[in-house]
């Protein structure tokens, strides 16, 4: 599961490659979200990949490939992440 933060910044960087056919700099997620910080979402990104949600290529800016899309559940506190199949 991850958290409602961590679904905001995993969509906005779907809607972002969507958009502009790469991946967002960290810095443009930050200010897409309204984070404070690139510390902070550099963090979130780091607890998403851990989770086997994204990929990053390391030293490589713009490096990110969604492995698994969120699926919200009853409740807004808690999301949950399924296989994306296609």
């Amino acid at each position: 599961m991850i958290t409602p933060r961590q679904s905001e910044v995993l969509q906005f960087i779907v809607d972002y490659i969507a958009i502009k056919n790469h991946a967002p700099s960290i810095r443009e997620i930050m200010h897409g979200t309204h984070m404070k910080s690139t510390s902070t979402v550099s963090g979130i990104l780091l607890r998403l990949e851990d989770r086997g949600v994204i990929q990053r290529l390391k030293k490589k800016h713009r490096a990110i490939e969604i492995l698994k899309l969120p699926t919200r559940i009853a409740t807004d506190e808690q999301v949950q992440v399924q296989e994306n199949n296609g």
